[in-house]
């Protein structure tokens, strides 16, 4: 079963003819690329801000060396899993 907020009203791709494979008027796109990158940019544009702003506040605190790199690392992961 399809899921209906996907916006497909077609029948299940599962159950569909082989005319359908083509690109027959049963078939809808589920992937949009241009949407994609766009959240691909945006996601790596969090990613620079934060990083420049976890630099900012670790030199602003005076953690250099290995505690510097393990708070930007710590940073790094926190804002990789939010954002996962």
């Amino acid at each position: 079963m399809m899921d209906p907020m996907a916006g497909l009203d077609g029948p299940d791709p599962a159950m569909s003819n082989a005319n359908d494979a083509d690109g027959g008027e049963n078939s809808k796109e589920v992937f949009d690329v241009v949407a994609f990158q766009r959240n691909m940019q945006r996601v790596d544009k969090i990613r620079s801000v934060m990083g420049i702003a976890s630099g900012v506040v670790s030199g602003i605190v005076g953690l250099t060396g290995l505690e510097g790199l393990g708070t930007n690392r710590g940073e790094r992961n926190f804002v990789g899993w939010k954002l996962w």
